[in-house]
């Protein structure tokens, strides 16, 4: 076997622990040398590695942030992630010592941290950034957390201003999915204002239309690298006559109404999703924008009187199936009743003017999982 010339191959993996290192120094001239840190934020193989969304969102963030401290920020070289996704390199100029590094990763985590949303994410544009929608923003937090505990005690945490790294919370992991923008900007809002949630959100635009909110859905579930204990489904749906605008539906179940298949053929597709509302009601999903006269054609073939219509729901109650039966459920606002006169001018007028989920995410919490 040849010479080993990878600093980290003489590292026996099985015990390494997290936190910092000094893994090698290269000696470019009599000089100039260049430390290479290995900042562990996981014990290889003994937890899982870090997935790929958090590792790209921590690289932007601390690639532009640590360049910043005032001790070695002129003194770093790169900061680039590890393949294996349980940390990261840091190369810097020889006087940096490992103390000068855990102090400040510590002013970073102060500065930062936690993130709320994507603007917190430098560089997070198709200009400066060849992948930018990989990101995660609460499991980034929770891996910046645990790592911020494994280098500082309660006690330095706190004496630091980073004591928040030890607030751990215990509730519900939950996804969040917003088909649209402006759906994904109005729970945002209502998230970052949010005092005291019990649960624990993640929130991602998934995109119109059955495809576009399968794969969105899929993506998060893959990249995030969290299990998730409920999926929740926010923003507008058109209702047919007995709701009107502006009610607020949490439907108990989802059905494909465009799904032209005899019954019992394929039930994977025709078979109703049961959803986790209190609401009478169903939510018939397609890929169109109904009118009056489709739902009266909806009532009629499934001999309903009510329902909410969307282009998502339940194709997303088909990916939370396959990836383990998350439970859903569906908190939407009535913005439009085609049967009422209303159209597409009416559900923009609407959401144009509902620019805040908060009641919608309150609902969310009284959900009992």
């Amino acid at each position: 076997m040849e010479k080993n010339i990878v600093s980290s191959f003489d590292v026996d993996h099985r015990t390494l622990e997290a936190g910092i290192y000094l893994r090698s120094v290269y000696n470019v001239d009599d000089n100039l040398a260049v430390r290479s840190w290995d900042l562990r934020f996981r014990r290889p193989m003994a937890k899982a590695p870090l997935a790929a969304a958090v590792v790209h969102t921590i690289e932007h963030l601390m690639a532009y942030y640590l360049r910043l401290d005032e001790k070695i920020g002129r003194r770093i070289v790169s900061f680039c992630p590890m393949g294996c996704l349980t940390g990261f390199y840091l190369s810097t100029m020889q006087d940096v010592e490992a103390e000068d590094v855990r102090m400040a990763l510590a002013k970073v985590y102060k500065r930062v941290f936690p993130i709320k949303s994507t603007d917190d994410i430098v560089g997070l544009n198709e200009v400066q950034c060849g992948n930018p929608r990989l990101y995660a923003i609460e499991p980034t937090n929770e891996a910046m957390a645990e790592y911020m505990r494994t280098l500082f005690t309660r006690q330095e945490a706190e004496a630091l201003g980073i004591a928040r790294a030890y607030d751990v919370s215990e509730g519900k992991r939950v996804l969040i999915c917003a088909p649209t923008i402006r759906e994904y900007r109005a729970m945002r809002v209502a998230l970052d204002k949010a005092p005291g949630l019990k649960n624990r959100y993640d929130l991602v635009e998934v995109g119109i239309g059955k495809a576009f909110a399968s794969a969105g859905v899929t993506r998060a579930l893959l990249t995030n690298g969290v299990k998730y204990d409920m999926l929740a489904v926010v923003g507008f749906a058109a209702a047919a006559l007995g709701r009107k605008q502006g009610d607020i539906v949490m439907p108990s179940r989802a059905l494909h109404h465009d799904a032209i298949i005899p019954e019992g053929f394929i039930p994977e597709i025709t078979d109703a999703r049961r959803l986790l509302g209190t609401d009478a009601e169903t939510v018939f999903t397609g890929d169109s924008f109904v009118n009056a006269d489709i739902i009266r054609q909806i009532k009629a073939r499934y001999g309903v009187d009510c329902g909410l219509f969307d282009m998502e729901i339940a194709a997303i109650c088909q990916v939370a199936e396959l990836y383990g039966n998350i439970p859903v459920a569906v908190v939407k606002y009535v913005s439009d009743v085609p049967e009422a006169g209303d159209s597409e001018h009416s559900y923009d007028e609407f959401a144009d003017a509902h620019a805040d989920f908060t009641e919608l995410l309150e609902r969310i919490e009284t959900i009992e999982l």
